[in-house]
């Protein structure tokens, strides 16, 4: 039986057997644009933390994200309220360092589930979890690519880190879907399992991960995605760069 202790417009995060399980809602892009939503995860990270009933996080990705005409929408309004470019440069930017920083140190194992379809920018979220398990009806749609947008800082930060430069440029720059088999051939996510097992599979990997010492997993954790001084300098570029794009593209009105 399962307890909510998080309720939040961006996500909400149950207690079971003594294993956090959180999942996004569909308003999940509050967390690096909501200041409520982020304190809020943010704050959910630090109790899981320090409660030493609870094992370890499991975050379960089932929800559909909003897709190409939510995003023109903002990306217009960048383009018609400089004011707004300003204020939402700077929280990007901060909020999302504040967020990657927070996961990559947070110190308890993380198993990560995705169901069904997902955006590029989604699975970049998920990439940095001590394991990656999809259903075998995950897929992942290049939303931004369709636009004619550039990937998003944390995909261009960490797929050149896990598949190497070359293949992380192919992969980011072709319209196509990425299906469960893809991702575990390229070594994206660690296992495939039933749509309707995932959160059970993905408890069993927690349950594998819990008998080690915490310190170990946050540890390699941590070593394994470093450097997160370069990630921050790769945002800032990814930043002005990403807003200098907009101002010169042409984007079709939802």
């Amino acid at each position: 039986m399962s307890k909510i202790i998080a309720d939040d417009a961006a996500f909400e995060c149950a207690l079971k057997d003594g294993v956090a399980i959180a999942r996004l809602k569909k308003d999940a892009a509050r967390l690096i644009s909501d200041a409520g939503s982020r304190d809020a995860y943010l704050n959910l990270m630090d109790r899981l933390e320090s409660d030493a009933e609870i094992s370890g996080l499991i975050q379960i990705n089932d929800e559909t994200f909003p897709g190409e005409a939510e995003l023109a929408k903002l990306l217009n309004r960048i383009i018609e309220d400089k004011s707004y470019e300003k204020v939402l440069g700077f929280r990007f930017r901060h909020w999302l360092s504040q967020i990657v920083h927070r996961r990559l140190h947070f110190q308890k194992p993380i198993v990560a589930g995705a169901a069904g379809p997902i955006t590029m920018e989604e699975l970049g979220s998920l990439l940095m979890s001590d394991r990656l398990l999809v259903s075998d009806d995950f897929a992942v749609l290049n939303s931004s690519l369709a636009m004619g947008m550039p990937a998003g800082p944390l995909l261009t930060y960490l797929l050149p880190r896990l598949l190497g430069p070359r293949r992380a440029l192919k992969l980011l720059m072709e319209d196509e879907t990425i299906s469960s088999s893809d991702a575990l051939e390229l070594g994206l996510v660690d296992k495939i399992v039933p749509a309707g097992q995932l959160e059970q599979e993905c408890m069993a990997e927690m349950q594998r991960l819990v008998r080690m010492p915490n310190s170990l997993v946050s540890t390699t954790r941590a070593l394994v995605f470093s450097q997160s001084d370069k990630f921050e300098e790769h945002l800032d570029q990814a930043i002005r760069q990403g807003m200098q794009f907009i101002r010169t593209a042409k984007l079709a009105k939802p």
